[in-house]
């Protein structure tokens, strides 16, 4: 559906601007990308709707639940529990840094703007095949083995493209390090809330231990989006784009090291 939806918005973006890029102005660029946010309006309002309409209301007699504060405390003593949220801060910054790519193929790889949004939203139909293939290798090598390896994956394409450029690296090579990453990035997103079961939380408990890990696991969406934007403007040009993927190769480090940290950490399950 991501990949549906950002296809549609490509089309109502150029349904919107001249046939020449080119002749592109600021007003023309800001009418189109108004439409744009309108039509994401919209669908995220019909998904309302549909969700009000169309789920179920739960039925049958209430359980009695213990004290809910109390579960999160249980639930926070566990060491895998933070293990896990850091790893979701790392993965959730990887996803958040494929924001930029279509900024980074124009001004690196001099595309222009329709073609930028074209190569990102095809990009987006990678996450159906990547996800379901991680399931599947999850479940054979488990999901704390796979996300180290994906975590490794992505520390080595973003290290090479935080010193490739054009001119020393062919744009073939760039164009697929940056496939790559889609793959990673959608890969681990399939599976890091499996690493909840693998761990022996309790089925009771998964609520909060998904609570606990997304609250914190989800910050990104708070910090990453200024923190790239400094990045890029205090170094214009290729240079800040190199930066910004040293800074993705850092956190990708330490996605790797927590992954490794948590296969070491004995489950809750173990413990007992």
């Amino acid at each position: 559906m991501a990949a549906i939806i950002a296809s549609l918005g490509v089309i109502i973006f150029t349904w919107l601007i001249p046939d020449s890029v080119i002749a592109l102005d600021d007003q023309q660029r800001s009418r189109g990308m108004r439409h744009v946010i309108y039509y994401y309006s919209l669908m995220t309002a019909m998904s309302g709707v549909l969700i009000w309409y169309v789920l179920p209301e739960e039925t049958g007699a209430k359980s009695n639940h213990a004290n809910p504060m109390q579960k999160v405390k249980d639930t926070s003593r566990h060491l895998a529990i933070w293990l896990l949220a850091v790893i979701l801060v790392c993965a959730y910054c990887g996803y958040k840094g494929l924001d930029n790519y279509g900024l980074y193929a124009v001004q690196v790889l001099g595309m222009s703007e329709i073609e930028s949004a074209k190569f990102t939203s095809l990009t987006a139909y990678i996450r159906p095949i990547a996800a379901i293939s991680a399931g599947i290798i999850a479940d054979r090598i488990t999901s704390k083995k796979f996300i180290t390896i994906c975590f490794f994956v992505l520390t080595m394409s973003y290290l090479l493209l935080s010193i490739a450029s054009p001119d020393n690296v062919s744009t073939t090579v760039i164009y697929l390090n940056l496939i790559v990453t889609f793959i990673a990035v959608f890969a681990i997103r399939g599976v890091y809330f499996a690493l909840i079961e693998e761990n022996g939380f309790p089925e009771t408990g998964t609520g909060t231990a998904v609570g606990i890990t997304s609250v914190i696991g989800f910050t990104p969406d708070i910090f990453f989006a200024p923190m790239a934007g400094r990045i890029l403007d205090a170094s214009p040009g290729i240079q800040g784009h190199q930066y910004y993927f040293l800074m993705l190769t850092a956190i990708a480090v330490c996605g790797m090291v927590t992954a490794t940290w948590l296969m070491r950490t004995k489950s809750l399950t173990a413990n007992n």
